[in-house]
C-alpha cells in the first residue's frame, strides 16, 4: 500500500461528528492530522475524541501546512456566512490541496464549475459529499417514485 493521505477537517460540528470523522477513522487510506473550527473548544473536543494531534481555529493556518494532502470542508453555513463552503473550497484548492466538500460547494453553480476548473488546472481531485443519494433506502425510494408510487 502507498503512503496514507494526510487529511485536515474544516468544521467540527454535528456532521463532522456523525459522518466525516468516523469515516476517516475507519479508513486505512488516510490519517486525520488536523482539525479546524471557529469554536476552538469544539475542535479540541473532536481532536481528543478522534486522536487528532493538531487543532486550529483559523483555516488559513491549517492550509499553510505543506504536509496536508486533502481538506474536508464540512462546515455549517450560518446567517453571517452563507457561502463559507465556496470560500473554503477555493482557499483549499489555491493552497494546492485535494478537496472534499459537503453540499453545496457554492450557491451559484457557475462557481462550482469554476472550482472544478481550478482543481483540474492544478491536478487536484475534488468530491462533493452527496452520498445519501446512493444509500439503499434513497435508491429504493427513487425507484418507487419513478414507478408511479407517490403516496
Amino acid at each position: 500500500m502507498t503512503e496514507k493521505l494526510r487529511a485536515g477537517i474544516i468544521g467540527a460540528g454535528r456532521w463532522a461528528l456523525a459522518a466525516h470523522l468516523p469515516g476517516f477513522k475507519r479508513s486505512p487510506l488516510c490519517d486525520v492530522v488536523a482539525i479546524c473550527d471557529l469554536d476552538r473548544k469544539l475542535a479540541e473536543q473532536r481532536a481528543e475524541q478522534f486522536g487528532i494531534d493538531v487543532v486550529y481555529a483559523d483555516f488559513r493556518e491549517m492550509l499553510d501546512r505543506e504536509d496536508l494532502d486533502v481538506v474536508d470542508v464540512c462546515t455549517r453555513a450560518g446567517p453571517d456566512d452563507p457561502d463559507n463552503h465556496e470560500r473554503l473550497v477555493f482557499a483549499a484548492l489555491e493552497a494546492g490541496k485535494h478537496c472534499l466538500c459537503e453540499k453545496p460547494v457554492a450557491h451559484d453553480y457557475r462557481n462550482t464549475w469554476r472550482a472544478h476548473r481550478l482543481a483540474e488546472s492544478k491536478g487536484l481531485k475534488t468530491k462533493v459529499g452527496f452520498t445519501f443519494r446512493y444509500a439503499p433506502a434513497m435508491m429504493y425510494m427513487r425507484e418507487l417514485i419513478g414507478g408511479g408510487v407517490h403516496q
